[in-house]
């Protein structure tokens, strides 16, 4: 396993795909719904998220997973407390 991760990517595409309720393909618009509605994470305070995430990436542990021919890919499973709860 590696001891580092680019992680920026990764950020990018999850807020691509639940923070942007309106795109061309509708690409995440349900995702962004469930995120708003759930954790009440959206455009207004995704900085917010991306902090949340990045301390949990230094939380909890990464779990490699086994390669599917697009390279190495790893998860991190971690909590993740809405602003509005």
């Amino acid at each position: 396993m590696h001891t580092s991760v680019t992680i920026e990517p990764c950020i990018q595409r999850l807020l691509y795909q639940i923070l942007s309720c309106k795109s061309n393909r509708n690409f995440g618009e349900n995702k962004a719904k469930v995120f708003n509605a759930v954790l009440g994470f959206n455009r207004s305070n995704y900085k917010q998220f991306i902090e949340i995430i990045r301390a949990g990436i230094l939380k909890y542990p990464i779990v490699e997973k086994s390669e599917k021919g697009y390279g190495e890919e790893y998860t991190i499973y971690m909590r993740i407390k809405g602003v509005n709860i």
